[in-house]
């Protein structure tokens, strides 16, 4: 079988037209991944937002009840300390 020069010819155009349509199809994917991916962080940047703050709030809360026992603590321990100095002299 003798392939002429026209049939190699051919043989390449229908080539290169299979494989643009394929990158073509491959780049609509792509795209397609890409958006999908954007609009994912999207959600995600605002769900870390609403976690972040909404884990902030009740440590924050947390915080001042720690600090308000520390304080009475400390006056305890402060009106102890005069106490026994009192007692001592």
């Amino acid at each position: 079988m003798r392939i002429t020069l026209n049939d190699m010819l051919a043989n390449i155009e229908t080539t290169e037209t299979e494989l643009e349509k394929s990158v073509e199809e491959r780049t609509s994917a792509l795209k397609i991944a890409l958006e999908s991916s954007e609009t994912a962080n999207v959600y995600k940047a605002q769900i870390m937002s609403m976690v972040s703050h909404e884990m902030k709030t009740p440590l924050h809360a947390i915080g001042d009840i720690c600090n308000y026992w520390l304080s009475v603590y400390r006056m305890i321990l402060f009106s102890l300390k005069i106490e026994h100095y009192m007692q001592r002299h």
